[in-house]
């Protein structure tokens, strides 16, 4: 959509301005620099006039210029328009502060003045060019412009008929319309991107976008058109000045952000940041009166500005390196690009310089220039993005294959696991068997026995961690008694005589008992291998801080080792150097933790200075 937009707005510019031609009765240009900006009409025609074609163009100068315009008789086909017979002198472009015009058949007596700095309401005609209203004559005439601006001495005239000059108006706003609608489309793209990445790089584009509408449409003449009204000529005119400094300052900032991704070497730094710190200079000169250096300065930014990115192109990028980042275009594409910003910039800037001389169209090279750059950078920056989007695609593709993988592999890894299981509690039964057989009495017996228990124990947390993490576990959520759970925990343990319950009859919780069952036996366990042998282990269910909860503790005094590790003790696999002496996995508390997780259980640990202390934090059944 926007490669047909696009199209359409260079034919319509090469069209209207094909079809908005009309007669220039002007047969003849001549000017003269008055460098002493003192002389009256009547001195400067004693002086030598210089001929030019078209367009006058003599860059930032202190000096008055005089235009001498030789204005042809017209003929039988003239048209007369609503306003009588007479012609337009239409003036392009409508920067420039002051524009007087002399006119021998003008008998008024008053001083005819047009520019940034007169009130528009006065305008003869009001558009978006400067004008005056000359009668039509029989016999060819000399009509003197005097022009003396801070800005560049820039100017074309035409003596058009009344209707010809209103068809180039038309014509140029509807084309400026046009323009703005395009730039607005580009900013609102760009804002979408920005909301679905954040990149900051759009964001230094909306940035230089939104600088520029503002400066577009001061610079057209919308301003002028539509605000003069509310603000003095002068106010328009600084605000035209400040948007011209802005819109060159951002479009460096964008520019210096987008070679980020292109690694570029040091030394082709220091001209962005040099360039940039030139913004607040040419501010500073503004604001002390210096308009025309701070404006010139800011011209000779735009002329330098892509013939320096057209040599950091070419030998500060370190192209090998960067085969890979999707970030970055092609060499070929760059330069091409580059290529028609160092023709724009100087289509825009030599003539404002005073170094080329244009025609008609030249006028608008300015808004030409933000136009087709802003074209470029968000083509560049659609281009980054698409290779983004295949980047990522490639990336999600080779992430679902590889999870694909991992979830075979995981598969096969518990297959394995419950095969291993399934022969290894075999093998653990027979030998069970064969230690039974014969005397249990002895000493060797029971540490055959206890060893078959602790691998037996090992396995089956080692299962409950690998049902748990392929989330083959389900919560059956319900109310049940919680002293005969504790109970039937102590029971179950290797040690119960050990173990000391305190717990109210009547409390009731809510959650799932067969892994709470898992947790507390668990606890218990944990308590009586690594607490100090022998020593009572109280498991006591006392009221909670939060309403509506009681704290399940299990607290036992630290054995040999001594106290927990607060940081690591909940850490799958972690076993302290002194908890080796023991069979274990280094998986109980951890699947504890988990459980907890997922049952919304507040698990803490606890300690004093003298017990180990872990809590459970239970909610009650209404």
């Amino acid at each position: 959509m926007f490669k047909r937009l696009i199209a359409c707005v260079f034919l319509l510019l090469l069209v209207g301005n094909a079809h908005a031609t009309g007669r220039d009765y002007i047969i003849e240009r001549a000017y003269f620099e008055d460098r002493s900006n003192a002389l009256t009409l009547d001195q400067v025609k004693t002086k030598p006039v210089i001929k030019y074609d078209s367009m006058l163009s003599k860059g930032y100068s202190r000096s008055t210029f005089w235009m001498r315009l030789k204005v042809a008789p017209v003929d039988q086909a003239f048209k007369v328009s609503e306003y009588g017979r007479q012609l337009m002198v239409r003036i392009m472009p409508i920067y420039l502060d002051e524009i007087q015009i002399y006119d021998p058949l003008d008998k008024s007596g008053k001083a005819r003045l047009v520019g940034d700095r007169q009130d528009f309401s006065q305008s003869e005609h009001q558009s978006l060019s400067y004008n005056f209203l000359i009668p039509a004559s029989d016999q060819p005439r000399y009509v003197w412009l005097r022009l003396k601006t801070a800005s560049t001495n820039w100017l074309h005239v035409q003596v058009l008929e009344v209707q010809d000059a209103f068809n180039h108006d038309q014509l140029y706003e509807f084309l400026t319309v046009l323009l703005f609608a395009t730039l607005t489309m580009l900013l609102i793209w760009a804002a979408l991107q920005w909301i679905a990445t954040r990149e900051r790089i759009i964001g230094a584009f909306i940035l230089r976008q939104a600088v520029f509408i503002f400066f577009f449409a001061s610079y057209a003449g919308y301003f002028r058109l539509f605000l003069s009204g509310a603000f003095a000529p002068a106010s328009l005119d600084m605000t035209l000045s400040v948007l011209i400094l802005l819109a060159t300052f951002t479009g460096v900032y964008f520019h210096a952000e987008f070679f980020r991704d292109y690694q570029i070497s040091n030394w082709a730094k220091w001209p962005f940041k040099t360039m940039l710190l030139l913004f607040p200079a040419e501010v500073f000169l503004l604001g002390v009166g210096h308009l025309s250096l701070a404006l010139q300065i800011n011209m000779l930014v735009v002329l330098l500005l892509p013939l320096y990115m057209m040599i950091l192109v070419l030998f500060a990028i370190p192209w090998q390196k960067l085969s890979d980042n999707v970030m970055v275009m092609p060499r070929w594409l760059l330069i091409l690009f580059h290529v028609v910003f160092l023709f724009i910039g100087a289509l825009a800037a030599l003539p404002s310089l005073g170094l080329m001389q244009g025609n008609e169209m030249a006028t608008q090279s300015v808004l030409l220039h933000g136009f087709v750059t802003g074209v470029i950078l968000m083509s560049m920056l659609i281009y980054r993005s698409k290779r983004m989007y295949q980047r990522q695609v490639v990336d999600i593709a080779i992430a679902s294959q590889n999870a694909k993988n991992e979830k075979i592999k995981r598969e096969e890894d518990q297959r394995f696991m419950e095969m291993l299981s399934h022969e290894f509690k075999n093998s653990l039964a027979i030998l069970r068997m064969a230690v039974g057989s014969g005397d249990e009495s002895t000493k060797k017996a029971r540490y055959a026995d206890q060893a078959i228990e602790s691998m037996d124990e090992v396995l089956n947390r080692l299962g409950l961690v690998q049902g748990m993490e392929d989330k083959q576990i389900k919560m059956q959520q319900q109310q049940f008694a919680l002293l005969p759970l504790l109970e039937s925990a102590v029971a179950g343990s290797k040690a119960p005589e050990r173990l000391l319950v305190s717990c109210d009859a009547g409390i009731k919780i809510d959650s799932d008992p067969q892994l709470l069952k898992i947790m507390v036996a668990n606890l218990m366990d944990n308590a009586i291998k690594y607490g100090e042998p022998k020593a009572i282990i109280k498991v006591a269910v006392l009221p909670s801080a939060k309403i509506g909860f009681v704290d399940l503790q299990v607290t036992n005094l630290p054995g040999k080792g001594g106290m927990p590790d607060a940081n690591m003790v909940f850490k799958k696999y972690y076993r302290a150097s002194w908890a080796h002496e023991k069979m274990g996995s280094g998986l109980g508390l951890y699947l504890i933790k988990q459980f907890s997780s997922m049952l919304d259980i507040e698990l803490s640990y606890e300690p004093t200075a003298t017990q180990v202390i872990f809590k459970l934090c239970l909610k009650q059944s209404a």
